[in-house]
Order: C-alpha cells, then structure tokens, then sequence
C-alpha cells in the first residue's frame, strides 16, 4: 500500500535541457549537443563523485559538468558565463504536465534528488509546484548522489515507513533501478525515447505523462 509518492527532480519534474536555447544563443549551432553533453557529464560527475567518496554540492557538480561539455564542443566558456548559466539551472522549467498532475495526488509528496536545496527550492518556486510538497530531500542531507542506497533512506525516515510503501516516480533509468533495488514502488515516467536499463532487474511499469499517475 503506497503511503508517500515521491518524485525525483531533473528529467521528470524539471526539463535538463530547458537551457538549449540560451546555450544556442551563447553557441551558435551547438546549443543542443552542449545541452546533451552538459547532461551527460553531470551525471557522471555524480556517480563518480559517490564512487570516490568526493562529494561536492550539485551546483558545483553541474557547474564543472558545463566546463567540461564545453570542452568536448571546442569552444570557450569563461567564468561569468558558467556562474550565468548556473544560476539558470536553479530556474528550469517544469514539464507541461507537471502542475496539473501534482493537483490530482492524494497524500503525502515528496521530492528525492540529487540537487541541492537551494538550487531544488528555487525551481519549485519558479514554476509554482512548492507548495504540493510535504518534504524535499536532497544529496545535501547525505553527501552522496543517487543510486547509493543512504540516499533512498531518507524516505523512509522522514516518514516513518517501510520501503516497500514508497512510490517512486523518475524520468531517469538509472535512478529507477536504484530505487527498486532499495525496496520502493517504482514508476518511469518515459520523457525521453530511450531503451530501457539492462541491469538484471524487471522493469518498473512506464508511463508517457505525469497525469496517468492517477
């Protein structure tokens, strides 16, 4: 019985690439592919920050990340446009679904991300969504970045529940596995036309719109 749902942020609350077009402004072109790379880095960035006991907050982590994309891209990032884009990322936007799917849960919500405090309260804000939460959790809490299990914990201790009475929504793969390996109810909201992970587990039910939560 699912008694709190919980939803990851990047890629199923806020858009990652919601930034494309200001990086197409600032690289004529190569918006897109910075977006994607810029993306890809970050995660890796955490993943291998957890790996190496090297945590650093996600702002850092996301900053570092675009440095690096724009490395991959050959062009020039100099420090005022990385702080610029940054403090950006704080403001992404929410996915179309996002609002009214929110105003139709029944019970607790939660959010569980790898972002910081600041950067995840400054996002809810600007996209008008805070106020469905009843707690946001974060790699602050813990300093390590999904899937490490000490992340998934708060859950359950926040609320006072088992596991198994978690019901976990995420856009991202990677994460839904983590959080099925944990113990969790887990949804995969399909943002994106991916294949789904191969990592030994079943494969959590899917859905195409926030809205078929209910």
């Amino acid at each position: 019985m699912t008694a709190v749902t919980v939803f990851d942020a990047y890629g199923t609350l806020f858009d990652p690439h919601g930034l494309a077009g200001r990086l197409e402004t600032a690289f004529p072109g190569l918006g897109a592919a910075i977006s994607a790379s810029w993306r890809e880095a970050q995660l890796r960035y955490t993943w291998l920050r957890s790996l190496m006991n090297q945590w650093a907050p996600f702002d850092i982590v996301t900053g570092d990340a675009l440095r690096w994309a724009c490395d991959r891209h050959g062009v020039d990032a100099d420090q005022r446009l990385v702080s610029t884009l940054v403090d950006a990322y704080r403001l992404l936007p929410a996915y179309p679904d996002v609002a009214p799917a929110l105003d139709t849960q029944q019970g607790p919500l939660a959010i569980l991300s790898n972002g910081s405090h600041h950067m995840l309260q400054s996002a809810c804000s600007a996209s008008g969504i805070g106020q469905h939460f009843e707690a946001v959790l974060s790699s602050d809490d813990v300093h390590v970045y999904k899937p490490d299990p000490r992340i998934y914990r708060l859950v359950p201790e926040r609320f006072g529940v088992t596991a198994d009475e978690v019901r976990f929504v995420s856009g991202n793969g990677w994460d839904c596995a983590g959080a099925s390996a944990f113990g969790f109810e887990v949804v995969q909201i399909s943002r994106r036309a991916e294949p789904r992970e191969r990592l030994g587990a079943d494969h959590p039910p899917a859905i195409v719109d926030l809205r078929d939560l209910a």
